[in-house]
């Protein structure tokens, strides 16, 4: 059976699982966070872009085993301003460029401000910037292979 894992900042995270693909993209497309009528590809790439364990799974023991995987992650993570500064000059971009990547709001001096109190270890990169950061760094990985 099919499972959905949401979870957003706009609602309460839901766990949908239903006897089909087909039922399952119906509940989903219910959902008033989502966008009526969508596709089973475009629900699956719309759930890849939120936090983990954010997800389409196959059966009960994915979903279980990305869960387990999300919280080991957060446990095991604790960046520092070196590791983000090392990260955004891989990536090569500017600070600017970075935070807007991560999903930061502003204006050019508000973005480059932001990331420049992260990589001074003046804040912290949040969990879910995190998980952007690492999807972009395996992206850059994989254009490279």
């Amino acid at each position: 059976m099919p499972i959905a894992i949401i979870i957003t900042d706009e609602a309460i995270p839901a766990i949908i699982e239903e006897q089909t693909s087909a039922d399952l993209l119906a509940r989903v497309n219910a959902l008033q966070i989502t966008l009526d009528g969508q596709s089973i590809e475009q629900v699956k790439a719309w759930l890849d872009t939120l936090p983990r364990p954010s997800g389409w799974y196959d059966n009960r023991a994915d979903a279980q085993h990305a869960a387990s995987l999300a919280v080991q992650k957060k446990q095991q993570v604790e960046l520092t301003g070196a590791d983000v500064r090392k990260a955004r000059d891989r990536l090569g971009m500017t600070r600017e460029q970075f935070g807007r990547a991560l999903g930061f709001n502003g204006n050019s001096n508000t973005l480059h401000k932001a990331i420049w109190q992260i990589e001074r270890d003046k804040s912290k990169l949040r969990p879910d910037k995190q998980e952007i950061m690492f999807g972009l760094l395996a992206a850059l990985d994989l254009a490279a292979e």
